[in-house]
């Protein structure tokens, strides 16, 4: 589906309930509205679907993958306050797959929650914590954290999980490194800033991340438990306070949130452990945001556990690495995978950074390359196209 540069696709199954919607972003405004309006107008266009869906899976923990998850229940409650009948039922129980991180890099996906808290709190919006809105809407939440060699109940048959590692030993030693001096400055930053420290602090709270709550624990947080009392995440008096926090270090909504480096190389490591997810037919392939190093290891590994890197899956559709940003290099050139139709997922941001990258993945598709943004598509809902293949 096309939501701007943010990400969404939905799986269709035999049964309404069995459907899985792999991300749907809000771009850069964790806030943001459109994409899951976006996301119930192609709901509601399936006049057979009854239940808002009850399979989520987010590949990373970035705001343009999963803030508009957050915000699905909550603008479905909006139609029916505005007197809409949207036809669609609250889910009463919801699966959510995730990425689990190898553990030196737990604290990154935290990071990147803390991250969008800090940055809806500048903008004066609201935060929605993803698990927490879809339980205020009634659902039994199942959590599942997933990395490679799993295996997840999709729609109607099993999916493959390929990245990312089970452990950090699957990477390079230049990326090993580079995770473990990225989780020493973010915690040195913590203990520097009381805003990022709260912020940190209450993405902490969250239940993606209480199952490895130790492994996400950074030293010399200095935030004790009474300090969050009456401040859980998604509250107003925690925006306020953080809010409060960012006015004493003199943050605006202008400013990179914290320093600007840093965040990139948290963003970075946060796309490079991606879930990269198939179902068992191997007729769909979703590569997250998967990029650089880690998906040149991922293709040298072999996109399916077992099998060498050439003996590999051709999906009939295939979503491109990082909306199809990933510089061609001679190993993502050589080992990535044909597909009959490749999918570029982008907005007017992403789209500007394609240019050559398109010609590559001509060479990849047997069929088509198709980009959510752009004329190419007059209607801004495109799941259709691929429903019968």
């Amino acid at each position: 589906m096309a939501v701007g540069d943010g990400a969404c696709s939905v799986a269709y199954a035999d049964a309404p309930s069995d459907d899985l919607v792999m991300d749907c972003g809000a771009g850069t405004n964790p806030a943001a509205t459109a994409p899951a309006d976006k996301l119930l107008e192609e709901l509601v266009s399936r006049k057979q679907r009854q239940w808002l869906p009850q399979e989520l899976l987010v590949t990373h923990f970035d705001a343009d993958h999963w803030g508009g998850l957050a915000r699905l229940p909550i603008q479905a409650q909006a139609y029916k306050l505005q007197g809409h009948s949207l036809g669609l039922k609250g889910p009463k129980r919801v699966t959510i797959f995730y990425p689990r991180f190898p553990r030196p890099a737990a604290p990154l996906g935290v990071a990147m929650v803390a991250h969008a808290l800090i940055g809806t709190a500048l903008q004066g919006g609201p935060f929605f914590d993803l698990v927490s809105a879809w339980k205020k809407a009634g659902a039994k939440v199942t959590l599942i954290p997933l990395c490679r060699g799993d295996s997840f109940c999709g729609p109607d048959e099993p999916w493959n999980v390929y990245w990312p590692p089970k452990d950090t030993d699957s990477l390079s030693a230049k990326s090993r490194i580079a995770i473990d001096t990225v989780v020493e400055e973010l915690q040195l930053l913590v203990v520097r800033s009381g805003l990022v420290r709260l912020a940190y602090a209450a993405a902490r709270t969250s239940e993606l991340f209480t199952e490895i709550g130790e492994q996400t624990a950074l030293r010399g947080t200095g935030v004790e438990e009474n300090e969050l009392e009456g401040m859980p995440l998604g509250s107003m008096a925690l925006q306020i306070r953080l809010r409060e926090l960012a006015s004493q270090e003199e943050m605006t909504g202008d400013d990179p949130y914290w320093d600007g480096a840093l965040w990139n190389r948290v963003r970075k490591y946060n796309n490079a452990l991606s879930l990269v997810v198939s179902n068992c037919t191997g007729t769909f392939l979703n590569f997250g945001d998967c990029e650089g190093a880690s998906l040149n290891k991922l293709l040298q590994l072999g996109i399916c556990p077992g099998l060498t890197p050439h003996d590999t899956i051709r999906p009939l559709v295939l979503l491109a690495p990082h909306h199809g940003t990933q510089k061609p290099g001679k190993t993502f050139e050589s080992l990535f995978p044909d597909a009959n139709d490749i999918v570029l997922q982008n907005g007017v941001q992403h789209s500007q950074k394609l240019r050559s990258k398109r010609l590559f993945y001509n060479t990849k598709s047997s069929n088509s390359v198709l980009e959510t943004y752009g004329p190419v598509f007059t209607n801004p809902l495109c799941t259709h196209f691929f429903q019968n293949l």
